[in-house]
């Protein structure tokens, strides 16, 4: 359901109008773009959880709006992706999905675990942001009056309402204990679906292109299951986990901060080579303990 929450949200006019009524709001910040493109990308994290679309979406909305306001263009790379990023960590995330049903975890818990994390981290990128722009102002030009005037006209409120709306309704259900974490997606699509209708953007090849695509997705989700639950299985009776746990217990001497250090590390080193999916799950036979 998230799946297709992110599909139908893709395909409909809310994120761009999203995009455009946040960077209203900024247009007076130095560097106020980028940073309400991370806020953009909080948002649509908080409404999706798939990182592939949202990354592209942002690319596609927020990435040429800066380069043509003069920003530096590694700065405006570097903030597309890494606010894409946010969807790793934000509920509700389909990477905490997938390693909570493969990790035998709690996918509520893990909700509940990464969401201050992650915003945290979009609030660090954010400070990055203001403070590279204040001490180099080349990096992100001021907005000049005309175009601040052209855009005058944008009802920032409305475009804010409905995608907020959505955001409290998943995490509202979920963080409150109304509904499970399925319930809460679906509830989330519904709530996608009637503003899609209201907007007058909701048409039949819309919603078979968006259940194609969901379909598309959750099939990838699928196979990687079977092969995580298979990997898993496997390492267990091979003895890998506490093989494992045991060399990290040694290498952090015991000390809780030390091996989640070292399980950062591993991800790091990971993250260089494979994509999200991959980096992700290839620990979970001995992270999960």
């Amino acid at each position: 359901m998230f799946v297709l929450m992110a599909s139908i949200l893709d395909r409909s006019g809310i994120a761009k109008d999203l995009f455009n009524a946040m960077r209203v709001i900024g247009k007076r910040v130095r560097g106020g773009v980028a940073v309400q493109t991370l806020l953009v990308a909080v948002v649509l994290a908080s409404m999706s959880g798939v990182i592939g679309g949202e990354t592209v979406l942002l690319g596609i909305l927020a990435l040429p709006q800066m380069l043509r306001l003069g920003y530096n263009r590694k700065l405006a790379i570097g903030t597309t992706c890494a606010g894409g990023a946010l969807g790793t960590m934000l509920p509700p995330s389909i990477v905490l999905i997938i390693y909570g049903m493969t990790a035998s975890v709690s996918i509520g818990d893990l909700f509940k675990a990464s969401f201050v994390p992650a915003l945290i981290l979009a609030g660090c990128y954010m400070g990055y942001v203001l403070i590279r722009c204040y001490l180099d102002p080349s990096l992100a030009p001021d907005i000049s009056d005309e175009e601040a005037e052209g855009e005058a006209h944008v009802s920032y409120m409305k475009a804010l309402f409905f995608p907020l709306l959505s955001v409290a309704v998943v995490l509202g259900s979920i963080y409150s204990g109304i509904a499970s974490v399925t319930e809460a997606s679906a509830l989330g699509v519904v709530g996608i679906i009637i503003s899609a209708a209201i907007r007058g953007e909701l048409t039949f090849n819309m919603l078979k292109e968006s259940a194609i695509a969901t379909m598309r997705t959750c099939g990838m989700i699928i196979w990687i299951g079977i092969g995580a639950s298979a990997l898993v299985g496997i390492y267990n009776l091979m003895g890998g986990i506490d093989f494992v746990g045991d060399v990290i217990f040694s290498l952090s001497g015991g000390g809780a901060l030390s091996t989640l250090l070292i399980m950062m590390l591993i991800l790091l080193v990971l993250g260089m080579f494979l994509d999200w999916v991959a980096s992700h799950f290839s620990p979970c036979p001995f992270l999960s303990p």
